[in-house]
């Protein structure tokens, strides 16, 4: 199975070559032109083209358990980030034990987990609330019990103190110690 990921990677990698090629051509343009200029269109198809590439070999690596990272040809892809982001959205794990860390990362990475007869997954992104009533674009903590019933979790700027409440949900114990640290400050503590 892991010779078939070849093509994939081999496209990815011809696709990401090329783009290179159009950044340096176009790097004048680029640095001053808008995204809907007219000259820029074959960049962007190339952009395009590579996204998708890079995409594909993403989902077949996370359909077929393959770590991309390890073969020679990894290292001149491009959107790599994308990549990796892609490959860890929709990731399912079935674990005995959960942690906060677990948590955390499902909220991260976008993993679905089992656990304990509970699911936790990352939800949509949407709109809602800080914990100061400001909106933020973020995606909300899903858990579902034994029993079915769904919980909903927001605080998109305390997702480490989001997971320990998770991991109490779940566990029905306070989280006594992990290696999440605190959340960072928001905007408003560090000019009050």
């Amino acid at each position: 199975m892991a010779s078939s990921i070849f093509p994939l990677l081999l496209n990815a990698a011809l696709q990401s070559a090329l783009l290179r090629i159009y950044r340096n051509v176009y790097a004048d343009i680029l640095s001053s032109a808008r995204p809907v200029d007219s000259q820029l269109r074959v960049y962007y198809d190339a952009l395009e083209q590579t996204r998708k590439a890079i995409h594909e070999l993403a989902d077949f690596c996370r359909r077929s358990e393959i770590d991309a990272t390890k073969h020679p040809l990894y290292a001149s892809l491009e959107l790599k980030t994308e990549f990796h982001d892609r490959f860890e959205e929709g990731r399912q794990l079935v674990l005995e034990t959960i942690t906060p860390e677990t948590i955390f990362e499902v909220g991260e990475k976008g993993w679905i987990v089992k656990s304990m007869g509970w699911m936790i997954r990352r939800g949509s992104l949407v709109e809602m609330t800080d914990s100061y009533g400001q909106p933020a674009f973020a995606h909300p903590l899903i858990l579902i019990s034994p029993a079915g019933v769904r919980h909903t979790l927001d605080m998109p700027d305390t997702r480490r103190a989001r997971a320990r409440e998770a991991y109490s949900m779940i566990t029905g114990q306070p989280s006594e110690a992990d290696s999440l640290g605190e959340d960072p400050d928001h905007l408003f503590d560090l000019i009050a």
